[in-house]
């Protein structure tokens, strides 16, 4: 476990990525709409790009799709 949050905090902090769950903007405390994890990287002061963005509450391998074996 703890290999797994040191690698994890290396990684983001070697791409400045970070990791956040996001909603539609019609969503509020009575549903939640078109939930989504995105995986940013900040390459400027205020610019991000996309890396990841999968639906749903959760990220698992078969999400990142193009480097499967």
């Amino acid at each position: 476990m703890n290999n797994f949050k040191r690698e994890l905090y290396e990684l983001l902090s070697k791409y400045n990525a970070s990791i956040s769950f996001e909603c539609d903007d019609c969503s509020d405390t009575y549903g939640i709409y078109y939930p989504k994890i995105v995986i940013y990287q900040q390459i400027k002061n205020s610019e991000y790009i996309t890396l990841i963005e999968c639906d749903g509450y959760s990220l698992d391998k078969s999400d990142i799709k193009g480097l499967e074996k």
